[in-house]
C-alpha cells in the first residue's frame, strides 16, 4: 500500500510514483539475489570464478585471452587475472597458457567453460592437478557407493528403461488388463431354439 505522505515540494501523485518505483527496484534486487544464490557450489557465480575465453582483436582476426573472471561479468569484462592466450590463426601451439596459475584457480573452486576445457583437452593439457583429481575421484566413488546401496541387489545399478522396453511393458499391461476384463465380463446365456408345437387339425362338424 502506498504511503500518503508527500515529500516537500512534490504533489501526492509524484510522491506515490517515486515510492512505487523504489518498491519495484527493491523487488528486482531481491530477485537478482535469489538468482545468484544456489545450493550447488558449482553453480553459484558469487563464489566460483570461471576460467573462459575473452575475445579481442578485430573483424576476421580474432584473438582470445584466457581469463579468470566472475561469471556475472560480460565477455570482455574486468578479469581477475589473465592466465593465457589463444590465437586460432596460428598453426602451431595456438593455446599458450600458464598451467600453474590455472591449477591455482582450480584449487580455489574455479570452473572451466566448455570451450576452454575442449581446447585444453585437444592440447593434451591436464585440466585438474593431482590433488584435485584425487578429491574428485573420491567424491565419484562415494556417489557410486550410495547408488549401489540404494540398489535392490549388490552391484546392480539402476538404469533408466529404454523406449523399446517401455513400449513392451505397456503392451503387456494392456494385454493383461484386456484378459481380466474379458474374464470378468458376464457370459451370455445360450438361447435354446425350440421347434414350435404342431397345431392339431381342425375337426369338421
Amino acid at each position: 500500500m502506498l504511503s500518503s505522505v508527500t515529500a516537500p515540494g512534490l504533489p501526492l501523485a509524484k510522491t506515490q510514483t517515486s515510492i512505487w518505483y523504489a518498491a519495484r527496484r527493491g523487488a528486482l534486487q531481491n530477485v537478482l539475489d535469489f538468482r545468484f544464490t544456489s545450493q550447488d557450489p558449482q553453480r553459484d557465480p558469487r563464489m566460483a570464478v570461471h576460467l573462459r575465453l575473452a575475445r579481442h582483436g578485430r573483424t576476421h582476426r580474432p584473438y582470445y585471452r584466457v581469463v579468470a573472471i566472475d561469471q556475472r561479468e560480460h565477455r570482455e569484462g574486468k578479469a581477475c587475472e589473465v592466465v593465457g592466450t589463444y590465437d586460432p590463426l596460428l598453426l602451431e601451439q595456438p593455446l599458450q597458457i600458464d598451467l600453474e596459475r590455472v591449477h591455482a584457480w582450480v584449487r580455489q573452486g574455479a570452473i572451466y567453460s566448455d570451450g576452454l576445457a575442449g581446447l585444453m583437452r585437444h592440447a593434451k593439457l591436464e585440466l585438474y592437478p593431482a590433488d584435485v583429481r584425487e578429491a574428485r575421484e573420491r567424491q565419484a566413488a562415494k556417489r557410486k557407493a550410495k547408488r549401489q546401496a540404494r540398489a535392490k541387489k549388490p552391484g546392480n545399478v539402476w538404469q533408466p528403461p529404454s523406449r523399446r522396453a517401455r513400449l513392451a511393458h505397456a503392451k503387456r499391461v494392456k494385454t493383461a488388463r484386456l484378459a481380466e476384463l474379458a474374464a470378468a465380463a458376464p457370459k451370455p446365456e445360450p438361447v435354446s431354439e425350440e421347434a414350435p408345437a404342431a397345431e392339431a387339425p381342425a375337426q369338421e362338424g
